[in-house]
């Protein structure tokens, strides 16, 4: 009798203690996301193949701010460190025409965070 209720216990303090994980996970995902206040924004918006493009953002931590530009045919990656305003500008050259997937990614809490993306027409 005595295992019985020794064993009714640790059921069901091991089941209580799925909805607090479950609720703590949840708080810690929620507090997780800085990126939705960062911007990314591209200049020229359909940039010249074989050209020049400048990324501009705001809303980013202090630490340096890496952009990610994924061409088709090549990566290129660059980092920054945003101003006193948490502003990042940084300047890009363009291969050959095609959509580019740009990106910026900051280490948050021991984690890289994608924080802004952006797509871009090369013509």
């Amino acid at each position: 009798m005595r295992q019985r209720i020794t064993d009714w216990t640790a059921t069901f303090a091991m089941v209580a203690l799925i909805p607090a994980l479950a609720i703590l996970m949840a708080t810690m995902v929620l507090a997780a996301k800085p990126g939705s206040g960062a911007t990314l924004r591209i200049e020229p918006n359909a940039a010249p193949a074989w050209g020049m493009a400048t990324a501009t953002g705001c809303g980013y931590s202090p630490g340096e701010v890496y952009l990610d530009v994924q061409k088709p045919a090549a990566l290129a990656f660059m980092g920054t460190t945003p101003d006193a305003d948490g502003c990042i500008s940084l300047s890009f050259t363009t291969d050959e025409p095609g959509m580019y997937y740009v990106s910026t990614r900051q280490m948050i809490r021991n984690h890289w965070r994608t924080m802004a993306t952006y797509t871009l027409p090369v013509q």
